[in-house]
């Protein structure tokens, strides 16, 4: 049986959200007294995983407008028998995966190995050339044409990153090159991405410059629904054919 999860706001507050105290999961609505739970910084299954439990008390909730949509929940009834089956299933794969490996290991050629190790150390070397060639990338982040200081800037992928200035200038701590993706956040605007491409890596000075655009957010009570769709069995999907 196929579970959907609808998540709306029907009437959004007219309360300014940076006005409210700051609490563990949002802000504190003095109007209405209670707590705003701040969703605008979870990703789809955090959002899912919220709503997947029935809560007894109304939420009242800061969202994305993209947010705001029907949620797959997957099939509730086969979940507990598909994860028994996976992880069968991988177990056999497993032990004969190791087996095999056992086997081969027993037969390998030395000087196979050796070559093995030199291609390493030539991968090794070559991606070593490659980071070198990175470029220190700098420049200033603004928002409705003001500097932003104490924006977040993170290279995607990585725990590497930096923030801007007081005026909004920054410059990324570690050598960038083509492909590489920067990660712009600050709280009251939209992220923002910017990837390195061939054209800034031809000039000698990486100036990237970012605007980023004030966020559209709705405040309000969350009105949730939730719908069950029976999958068709193969039966009843023959007998539809004729």
């Amino acid at each position: 049986m196929k579970k959907n999860l609808k998540i709306s706001v029907n009437n959004p507050c007219g309360e300014d959200y940076q006005n409210f105290d700051s609490t563990a999961k949002g802000g504190f609505c003095n109007s209405c007294q209670k707590e705003v739970i701040d969703f605008t910084n979870m990703n789809e299954l955090e959002v899912k995983s919220y709503f997947e439990h029935d809560h007894d008390q109304i939420i009242c909730g800061r969202f994305r407008p993209e947010q705001l949509k029907v949620y797959d929940l997957g099939n509730s009834n086969s979940l507990t028998s598909f994860r028994a089956f996976t992880t069968g299933a991988i177990g056999v794969l497993l032990s004969a995966f190791l087996g095999t490996n056992t086997a081969v290991a027993q037969t390998t050629n030395p000087t196979h190995n050796v070559e093995q190790n030199e291609n390493s150390i030539v991968s090794t070397a070559a991606k070593s050339e490659q980071t070198n060639t990175g470029k220190r990338v700098s420049g200033i982040v603004t928002g409705d044409q003001e500097p932003l200081p104490g924006v977040n800037i993170v290279l995607q992928g990585s725990d590497q990153g930096t923030t801007t200035d007081f005026d909004g200038k920054y410059t990324f701590p570690t050598l960038l090159k083509k492909g590489d993706v920067l990660l712009f956040h600050y709280l009251g605007f939209e992220s923002a991405s910017i990837v390195i491409g061939e054209k800034e890596m031809n000039t000698v000075d990486l100036k990237i410059d970012v605007s980023l655009d004030t966020a559209v957010h709705l405040v309000g009570e969350v009105a949730t629904e939730k719908s069950y769709k029976s999958k068709r069995s193969y039966w009843k999907r023959l007998k539809t054919k004729e």
